[in-house]
């Protein structure tokens, strides 16, 4: 009985506001306050082995979306890269210097794009649904923007202005270009297994979601055991700060959008190691959301 009722949580636990997991366990647990840790552990314990991770759905930015300043796009596109930077500093590395891939060519990864850059990393590749565009010596920017920005150019335009760099016409290709960090804002576009081969052969430092790549446990597992860090979509978007657009020209919604990544950094961390699961960020902030959740669920009286 109580694995049915388990299974049932965990099949309404991905619901954005919990309503689902708060109705099902005061439901079917009336001792919950007696039996709260037994409960809970056993829920975690299988949500983690069977790869029933919890993420939040991603906002659509899609190549159609306005370039403009609306609710959240710089927190969505900033996000990322400042929890990318905490987890390299973790790590003793840094941005600075360091060769950058993108996955997906939008508005948002294009803002991502421009603070990268101004971090120092040097960004050498970014497809779209058409294909790759391949610099060494760093993509041109602005002329990058000018191409995603108007849908009728294809990347290969990219090359009459550049032509040292490379066109390639598959766009999934670019999990074989080596970078030391790829950011991922295609949901799309999933690295497989000979695709991880390739980015441990080629070195490949970091795998950032931007957007939730809903990845199995088992890619997962073989990412971290390929020694790349991994920055889990469901880690990043943890306690993202939500401030007016009037704070978007602001230094000071960036020092704190950059505070809430340390604090998502070091919380999915110690979370994830504390629970047996050292380095594994995503397990990190399933248990916290789980947490975050269950506590939120008031003491009941029922008796059985």
């Amino acid at each position: 009985m109580f694995n049915t009722y388990m299974n049932d949580i965990i099949h309404h636990y991905d619901t954005e506001d919990h309503t689902h997991l708060k109705d099902t366990l005061t439901t079917v647990f009336p001792v919950i306050e007696q039996n709260r840790q037994i409960i809970y552990d056993g829920i975690l314990e299988s949500m983690l082995k069977n790869g029933w991770m919890t993420n939040k759905p991603a906002k659509d930015y899609s190549n159609n979306a306005p370039f403009k300043n609306n609710d959240n796009i710089m927190a969505d596109a900033f996000a990322p890269i400042y929890f990318l930077d905490e987890m390299l500093k973790d790590s003793k590395m840094s941005l600075r210097n360091m060769s950058v891939a993108f996955t997906g060519a939008s508005c948002l990864s294009l803002e991502a794009l421009f603070k990268i850059h101004e971090l120092g990393a040097k960004i050498i590749a970014c497809n779209n649904q058409g294909g790759i565009i391949y610099d060494t010596f760093g993509l041109d920017l602005p002329l990058i923007k000018t191409i995603i920005s108007n849908n009728n150019l294809s990347f290969d335009t990219y090359t009459q202005h550049h032509p040292d760099a490379i066109y390639i016409k598959n766009p999934k290709a670019i999990w074989h270009i080596p970078s030391d960090a790829i950011i991922c804002y295609d949901a799309q576009l999933k690295p497989g297994t000979a695709d991880l081969k390739i980015l441990e052969r080629n070195r490949c430092k970091a795998i950032v979601e931007a957007i939730d790549l809903d990845l199995r446990p088992s890619t997962v597992d073989s990412i971290l055991k390929a020694n790349i860090l991994y920055a889990p979509y469901t880690a990043i978007k943890t306690n993202v700060v939500n401030e007016s657009a009037d704070a978007y020209n602001t230094s000071l919604f960036e020092v704190k959008l950059k505070a809430h990544m340390k604090e998502n950094f070091d919380l999915c961390k110690i979370t994830a190691s504390k629970y047996g699961y050292k380095n594994h960020l995503k397990a990190g902030a399933v248990i916290l959301d789980f947490h975050q959740a269950a506590s939120s669920i008031k003491p009941i009286n029922n008796k059985v």
